[in-house]
């Protein structure tokens, strides 16, 4: 499936594939990071699921025409997040059992789009913004935290990959400030 799209006006499949979220490679790994004077270990989590709540149907705007995604948008996210946790330096556990050992961060995906402007210059503008909740080893919430990404490019032919990269970055840089952020790390390792 091709995209392209130029100064004369684009050509816009009717899906476009969930692109894979890699990070960005701002992920600072916990061998580094202190709380108070004191080193962090390698702590466990689990990572539950993204749920999809886009305001918005699709996944790529151009003049009126809407592109929506073609896969599972909440699997994608929650596997992203957990691979940046384990970039991160955490234990990402599965504890399906039914037993809590270990805090579980989930969340919700509030936006995730990019804007196409057929112009001379060609420009692509993606938006990416999640709502990160932590629950501790006794299933209660304590922590919620709202971050966002976004990333903005011009060419004159945007090609589809560059719409897969443009959105993947957004996503990437979302979830990247979320594994970095110092509140959602201490309530990880203290809960």
């Amino acid at each position: 499936m091709l995209l392209f799209i130029s100064a004369c006006g684009p050509y816009l499949p009717k899906s476009i594939e969930v692109p894979t979220i890699s990070s960005t490679g701002k992920i600072q790994p916990l061998s580094t990071i202190y709380i108070g004077d004191k080193l962090v270990s390698t702590p466990s989590v689990e990572v539950g699921k993204f749920n999809d709540q886009r305001s918005q149907n699709y996944g790529i705007l151009s003049g009126s025409d809407e592109v929506d995604f073609n896969g599972d948008i909440s699997n994608q996210i929650s596997t992203a997040f957990a691979d940046a946790l384990s970039e991160k330096g955490f234990d990402v556990i599965n504890t399906s059992n039914g037993k809590k050992i270990a805090p579980k961060v989930y969340g919700v995906i509030n936006k995730w789009f990019t804007e196409v402007e057929s112009n001379l210059k060609g420009q692509l503008k993606s938006q990416a913004e999640i709502e990160v909740y932590i629950l501790n080893s006794k299933g209660s919430k304590v922590y919620t935290g709202n971050f966002k990404g976004s990333v903005k490019s011009e060419s004159p032919i945007i090609s589809n990959q560059d719409v897969i990269d443009s959105l993947s970055d957004s996503m990437g840089e979302a979830i990247d400030k979320a594994v970095n952020d110092k509140k959602l790390l201490e309530n990880i390792i203290n809960n």
